[in-house]
């Protein structure tokens, strides 16, 4: 993919904001349930909510394994490009990990 200037800024923009978006998941939980001062809170839950966004939508090469199953003969969904859908399902992972912590605490 070639971008100029314009659209790599959009491509920065978009990937930051579902970045931000997986750590505003974590931030409200951290609001409602964490015992320290909502400030606090709220920073903390961005940071680990943004980590885990980032960790997921980088670690778990999805590119890669796709590649070395078709390599091998082997069926590999075929998807345009793996790194928006790693980033989109990473974002979801943690909105789910939030849901069910914030369930968990209400329900026990």
């Amino acid at each position: 993919m070639i971008l100029d200037e314009k659209g790599a800024r959009h491509l920065l923009l978009w990937v930051v904001g579902h970045w931000l978006l997986g750590g505003a998941a974590v931030a409200t939980v951290a609001v409602l349930y964490a015992p320290v001062p909502d400030v606090l809170a709220a920073l903390a839950g961005l940071f680990l909510g943004v980590a885990a966004a980032v960790y997921l939508s980088l670690h778990p090469d999805l590119g890669r394994w796709a590649t070395l199953r078709k390599r091998a003969g082997l069926r590999a969904p075929s998807f345009s490009d793996w790194g928006y859908i790693q980033l989109v399902f990473a974002v979801a992972v943690v909105w789910l990990a939030s849901a069910a912590t914030a369930v968990a605490v209400e329900v026990l």
